[in-house]
């Protein structure tokens, strides 16, 4: 597990950078999403549009939308607000939290567990760990799950646990040495940021966001303070 100081020499570097992505890269991306949209219009006034044009520019809105989604996830983790928590049904955030996915298993109490919680800040960190797993399974753009990631609730202790398991190929040592750090990743367009926002998430609610060893491909444990 990577020191500490580590973590916050990056955290440190993150908010540093932010600034800079959200001024001088997001705003030129948004001068070019707002030229791409004139052209079109333009191009497509008598009906008559190159097909080769019409899919460039399709390309350019793509990716347009795929920096986009990349910079709000820096600057996501760079300005994450400070936890409110308060008194909050944990079914519901992993709910919540796996409602943008197809076909997962789901494993809920009748009653679930009563916990500290920020709920928009966990949903979002469950939701973060959940995408994790579809992606590893190989879930589709519609993220589809294909019924190869189960998320289970439960009581352990003074704590309500969420487990978030997968059928995937697991973790190597080398990616596990690493997991729960910003830009970690082995995913050819990921850019880490999934697990490192877990964990600075559960960080602030005193909970902790861990891998566990499982019989295939990988399991992840997300534990909240009880209301007591």
């Amino acid at each position: 597990m990577p020191e500490k100081a580590d973590l916050s020499n990056i955290d440190e570097a993150i908010k540093l950078i932010a600034p800079i992505i959200s001024h001088e890269v997001r705003n030129p991306l948004a001068i070019i999403g707002n030229s791409s949209y004139f052209i079109k219009t333009k191009l497509g006034k008598d009906g008559n549009v190159d097909a080769k044009v019409e899919r460039h520019l399709g390309i350019i809105e793509m990716e347009l939308v795929h920096a986009n989604d990349v910079f709000e996830k820096i600057l996501g983790y760079a300005r994450m607000p400070e936890a409110k928590p308060k008194a909050g049904d944990l079914n519901r955030m992993v709910s919540d939290a796996c409602a943008a996915f197809k076909n997962i298993k789901t494993d809920l109490p009748k009653a679930g567990p009563n916990v500290s919680a920020d709920a928009d800040l966990v949903v979002r960190a469950i939701k973060c760990v959940v995408e994790n797993a579809v992606q590893a399974v190989g879930g589709t753009e519609t993220a589809d799950a294909q019924g190869k990631v189960k998320v289970a609730v439960k009581k352990e202790g003074k704590t309500g646990v969420v487990s978030i398991e997968d059928a995937g190929p697991g973790l190597s040592p080398d990616c596990l040495a690493r997991l729960f750090l910003p830009f970690n990743t082995t995913k050819p367009r990921g850019i880490g940021m999934g697990l490192a926002y877990a964990r600075k998430v559960l960080d602030r609610h005193k909970g902790t966001v861990t891998s566990e060893k499982a019989k295939s491909g990988a399991k992840f444990k997300i534990a909240l303070p009880l209301v007591l």
